[in-house]
């Protein structure tokens, strides 16, 4: 199970740089693919190999504080130190911050879905709750 994973997490690192590559024309960085890598990999897969990127990248200028701190909260969760340069994303530092943010708002629209998910199972018991009384 952890070599598919390892194996995933590699593949889905060189997509991503592709991806990210092939939607910048040297002026503009065309955002929206990045819904197409969500689904493939999975969201958490592609958070996961995004941070770790970015943490390789601590001291670059061109990585937003939002994105390093994102990253650090998000490798923490993972328990990630040991190096996996099969994991890098070969892409400009710069257009891996555009992407962390694109990635960043993907998973905060995801938690307010799941939020507002639960919100509605939280009030569908408590009129269940009502109604019996």
């Amino acid at each position: 199970m952890e070599k598919t994973s390892h194996k995933s997490n590699a593949q889905c690192a060189k997509d991503i740089g592709e991806a990210i590559n092939s939607h910048f024309d040297g002026f503009h960085y065309h955002t929206g693919f990045e819904k197409e890598l969500i689904e493939t990999y999975g969201l958490e897969r592609v958070k996961y190999v995004v941070a770790y990127n970015i943490r390789q990248k601590l001291h670059d200028g061109r990585i937003s504080k939002e994105n390093k701190t994102w990253a650090l909260q998000s490798q923490r969760n993972q328990g990630e130190n040991n190096p996996k340069p099969e994991y890098t994303i070969h892409t400009h530092s710069g257009m891996l911050d555009l992407f962390a943010n694109n990635i960043r708002e993907q998973q905060f629209t995801h938690e307010a879905e799941e939020n507002l998910k639960e919100g509605d199972t939280n009030e569908i018991e408590r009129i269940d709750m009502d109604m019996q009384l």
